[in-house]
């Protein structure tokens, strides 16, 4: 496991996503409060996960950098989260646009904690490391499910 030298003050651990994460990703994107405000976007098949670790795989061939295994590192664990444990995805893919689409999935045990920011942070600091001609992007998916109006 590597934090990839991208930010030292953060409490989770990137690493390659690789195919021997193919279960890890399929626990989290399989879970259903994963996809609380999207339940369309819910994996019922491996398959649909192994594209998710086959693009990061891609990207990061063609491109250097692509989505992240993300897990507890030693500065993020506590009684819940043990180091080491696997909570999600996170990262960047290079588009056919082409720019970065920033993203993450992260298990629902971790929300709230801030690990999205640092994973966001982390992707930034290694596209601009690379090069800083290539926009970044963030596709924000919504149902009405996620979509709450006040009245």
């Amino acid at each position: 496991m590597t934090n990839l030298d991208l930010a030292p003050d953060v409490r989770l651990a990137f690493s390659p996503l690789t195919p021997d994460d193919l279960e890890s990703v399929f626990g989290v994107f399989s879970d259903p409060d994963t996809w609380r405000h999207l339940p369309v976007g819910r994996h019922n098949t491996r398959e649909q996960s192994r594209r998710i670790v086959d693009d990061a795989i891609k990207s990061r061939r063609e491109h250097g950098i692509g989505q992240w295994a993300v897990r507890v590192g030693d500065r993020g664990s506590d009684d819940a989260l043990r180091a080491g444990t696997f909570v999600g995805t996170g990262g960047v893919n290079m588009t056919p646009a082409p720019v970065w689409n920033l993203g993450y999935r992260l298990s629902p045990a971790t929300w709230g904690r801030g690990f999205a920011t640092e994973i966001a942070i982390a992707a930034v600091v290694a596209v601009r490391a690379q090069s800083d001609s290539v926009a970044i992007t963030e596709f924000v998916k919504v149902s009405e499910a996620s979509v709450s109006l006040g009245g």
